[in-house]
Parts: C-alpha cells; sequence; structure tokens
C-alpha cells in the first residue's frame, strides 16, 4: 500500500498528469484523476489511431463515447504518439518528468506520470525451458477444450498463460474468464483423481469442455460514467445517459465485492500427501486482482486538496 500512498501524496500536489496508454486501465486513471482533480492538466498518450485501438471486438460507438465522456472531463487526447520511456523502475517513483516523442519531438512535462501501456508481449520465459515449450503460441500455451496442454494431459492451464480457443478465435483475456477456467480445471481433477483412486482408466474419463461464456466489457472513465458493450462482437453498445449508468456497477468500486473478494481465500498449509496420491502440475496465469486492487487503492480514498 505505500506504492499507492506515494501515488495519492503526489497527486494532492500535481498540476500535470501524464498518463501513458489508452487502454482500459488508461482511461480509467486518466478519467478518474481528472474528476477527482479538475484542475490538474491530464493528458493521455497513446501510440495508436484512437482509444482502445487494440481491444479485439470494441465497437466504434463504444470507443467514440469514452472518447466524448474523457475531453468532456477535460483530458487531452493524443494519439499516434510513441514516448521515449525510461526504464519502468525509474517511472515508479513519482516526480517531475519531461519525457520527449520519438515520432514528433514533443516534449511532455508532468508532475507524475501513469505507465498503462499493459505488456508487448506475453512473458514466456519462465516456460521456454519446460517441457511443454514446444507448446507455446504467442498467446500462451496452446491447450485443448478441456484445458489440458496439447500432448501433455496431465498438465492443465488458465488464465493469461494459456492459449484458449473458442468459435471466433483466442477467447479475451478477462478475469471473469480466468476464474471460470480455474472452476473447470478444478472440476476435472477430481474427476481424474478420483478415477485414479478408484482403480479405474484415467483416460476413459468424461471431462467437462470449456465454453467461453457472454461478457460485456465495462469502459470506465469516473464514477458513474463510461459505456458498456456485450462481448464478444459487440452484439450491443450502452452508451450516454444509460451507458453511465451502467458503468456505475464497476466504478462503484472495480468489482472488488462482486467479484474479487469473494473469490479469494487464504492461503493454507500444503495438506500432507497420502499413499497412492498423484501430483498434478497445474499453470495458472495471473487474473490481475492486483491491479484491479491498486486502481481501486488509488481511488477510493477521498483525494481533496488542502
Amino acid at each position: 500500500m505505500a506504492f499507492f500512498h506515494r501515488y495519492q501524496e503526489a497527486l494532492v500536489k500535481a498540476k500535470s498528469v501524464l498518463v501513458v496508454g489508452g487502454g482500459p486501465a488508461g482511461i480509467e486513471y486518466a478519467g478518474f484523476v481528472a474528476a477527482a482533480f479538475p484542475k490538474v492538466k491530464v493528458t493521455l498518450v497513446d501510440g495508436g489511431t484512437e482509444l482502445l485501438a487494440s481491444a479485439v471486438g470494441s465497437s466504434p460507438k463504444f470507443r467514440a463515447d469514452l472518447t466524448k465522456k474523457l475531453a468532456a472531463l477535460g483530458v487531452e487526447l493524443v494519439f499516434n504518439e510513441r514516448l521515449d520511456l525510461p526504464p519502468h523502475e525509474e517511472l515508479s517513483a513519482p516526480a517531475t518528468r519531461t519525457l520527449t516523442s520519438k515520432v514528433t519531438g514533443r516534449q511532455y512535462t508532468s508532475d507524475v506520470q501513469i505507465l498503462a501501456t499493459g505488456y508487448v508481449k506475453l512473458n514466456s520465459e519462465p516456460l521456454q525451458a519446460s517441457p511443454w515449450a514446444a507448446q507455446l503460441s504467442k498467446a500462451g500455451l496452446r491447450v485443448n477444450e478441456f484445458l489440458q496442454v496439447e500432448g501433455a494431459p496431465h498438465v492443465f492451464a488458465a488464465g493469461d498463460v494459456a492459449d484458449v480457443r473458442g468459435p471466433r478465435g483466442t477467447v479475451t483475456k478477462m478475469a471473469a474468464q480466468a476464474r471460470m477456467q480455474a472452476e473447470l480445471i478444478s472440476e476435472n481433477l477430481a474427476k481424474l483423481l478420483d478415477a485414479r483412486a478408484a482403480g479405474g482408466a484415467v483416460g476413459a474419463v468424461a471431462l467437462k469442455p470449456f465454453t467461453s461464456t457472454h461478457f460485456v466489457m465495462f469502459g470506465a472513465v469516473a464514477r458513474g460514467v463510461g459505456a458498456v458493450q456485450g462481448m464478444p462482437g459487440a452484439e450491443w453498445v450502452l452508451t450516454g445517459t444509460l451507458g453511465n449508468w451502467m458503468a456505475g456497477m464497476k466504478t462503484k468500486d472495480f468489482m472488488l465485492t462482486m467479484l474479487i473478494l469473494p473469490n479469494m481465500a487464504p492461503v493454507a498449509a500444503a495438506p500432507t500427501p497420502t499413499k497412492g496420491s498423484v501430483a498434478v502440475p497445474l499453470v495458472v496465469g495471473s487474473v490481475c486482482a492486483a491491479a484491479l486492487y491498486g486502481l481501486y487503492a488509488l481511488v477510493k480514498i477521498p483525494l481533496v486538496r488542502p
């Protein structure tokens, strides 16, 4: 929490804030800071042509509404711009800095910088030396419909590290999807272990396949301000006042009390292996609970100028 407290203290004193990245997190940071500090100059810089340029499935109407609502809060939006960034470790401490564009040469001076660029590519280095390295794709470990790693039926993968495919291609990597994948793996593991304990053939066990469920994409701009669209495929989009009302479900506390906290359990000591027990490797990717809590911690505590 000390990290977030440092940023809170810096924001109270700041006259300008620079947000790098126009994805969901960048939109939220820029909008919430602008709403909490209307006198602070907030600038959002992104290398794409518009907000959510790399968000698969986001609709033009959805992006346009978020752009309009950020601009209404006074956020300056700069696109097709790439900054010469110092090492990430240096940016982790709030300070007045000047960052220069590698495209136009423009200089951006700000008191607080918030890096919201996401990951450039999957960090698969820890798996390169594993027995499953051959199953790595750009989206993660290739799995079958039961979330078993291809060629390794005794290994399951879920979350960011898994390349889960559906009827429309790679399944969007979302916290809710990862949670459902983990629940499915738990169910399938129980079936396999029960069959082995009973002396049956593990290969004959009927496992449950993973089915990607319809979700929504929330674009949160500020408390009670935003837009919502269906995922995947943008079957429907809610903008304007109705979008604000729906987005309020997320902006209340970033769904911590609805989705995250109910599914977090205290870490328990590992059970003592019993005779005949089976060790089953399980690879689970991050579901970004820490990131969600971080954004909530930054904006939840009242930020009021003295």
